[in-house]
This record gives structure tokens, sequence and C-alpha cells, in this order.
């Protein structure tokens, strides 16, 4: 599945990658790494490659997404382990967009959603795992 009409400028915002890694030590749901992470031949996304930026991976299972799916941005920064100010209200706000985008009858087909943040906080597609 591809992210459509979800933007979220990170930067504009100027958020660091210290920030953004400060602002999602504590989520099990969030990553921050520098780097592209491609997917693997199992279709895991992995670490691999060399990039020129950073990229902030949101990964959340079915019913966190449906919980978020029928709540709010502000459902999303709980469920993803983020005050709702800064750079994890802005993430939040883009996981609560992109996962409204799926709609309930796509979201059922998923195990799990994982959504990509470019280091310019655009979301870069986002990956139904069946």
């Amino acid at each position: 599945m591809k992210s459509e009409g979800v933007a979220v400028n990170l930067a504009e915002w100027g958020y660091t990658y210290d920030e953004a890694v400060e602002a999602f030590k504590d989520s099990n749901a969030v990553r921050v790494v520098w780097g592209e992470l491609l997917p693997a031949s199992d279709g895991r996304i992995q670490k691999r490659g060399v990039s020129f930026g950073w990229y902030v991976y949101v990964t959340l299972g079915q019913s966190q997404a449906r919980a978020i799916l029928f709540g709010s941005a502000a459902t999303a920064a709980g469920i993803i382990g983020v005050i709702t100010g800064g750079i994890g209200g802005a993430v939040a706000a883009g996981v609560y967009s992109y996962i409204a985008s799926l709609g309930s009858d796509n979201l059922s087909k998923c195990k799990k959603v994982e959504i990509r943040f470019t280091y310019t906080g655009k979301a870069a597609g986002g990956k139904c795992i069946k």
C-alpha cells in the first residue's frame, strides 16, 4: 500500500536527529534510524544500505491501528508512546492520517502496519504486513 496525501514536515519545525531519538526513546512502536530500511526477502524491514538522511519508522499491530482509526491523533500519540507536542505530535498526526486513509476494510487485511517518514518528515509510504 502506498501513502497518498500524508505529509508531516519535521524539518520545517527544525527537529534534529538527536531530538527525534530523544522524543521516541521510550516508544516500542517507533524507530529513528540513519539510512533507509529496505524490505528483506521475508518482507520485514531491515537496516541495510547507505543513505544521506534519517527516517522515522512506526510499526503498529492491527489492534493498535484500529484504535487509532476510531480515535484521533492524540490516540495515535498515546499508542506510539509520545507526548502530543513537538516531533512526537507531528509524527502522531501523520500516523493518524495514514491509518485513516487505509480505512477499516483494508486494515482488516493487515496483521501489522509499518509507516515510514523521511528525514524531512514526509510520509514515504506504508506497508501492510499480512
